[in-house]
């Protein structure tokens, strides 16, 4: 169970965050629309969600630990970025990307 709240967390803020990101594209005159687009209601409710779920998820997890992992929430979003959006990445921030990815490697292996 305690996987289960970790793991929740971490695709609710992804989904949250990709909401976030369409919400921000919808094009209108008025630069506060986007207050009351269905995308950016419901990525509030999911961040709500994720935000009971990772008090649970405190309750069951180390801080040190839980915490760490939600790093790999920012290789999730950026891969639904690349995929998804057609955004691009310099070879830098690819670089930046294997570090995360290495350091959460590191991290789950104490």
């Amino acid at each position: 169970m305690r996987y289960l709240f970790l793991l929740g967390t971490i695709a609710l803020l992804a989904a949250g965050q990709v909401l976030f990101k369409l919400s921000a594209g919808r094009a209108t005159l008025n630069k506060w629309d986007f207050l009351l687009s269905p995308p950016f209601i419901i990525a509030l409710f999911t961040y709500g969600v994720a935000t009971l779920l990772w008090v649970f998820t405190l309750k069951v997890w180390p801080l040190t630990i839980a915490y760490a992992a939600q790093a790999i929430t920012i290789v999730i979003v950026i891969t639904i970025g690349v995929v998804v959006f057609k955004e691009s990445l310099s070879t830098v921030q690819y670089l930046g990307v294997g570090v995360i990815i290495f350091g959460l490697a590191i991290l789950a292996s104490g």
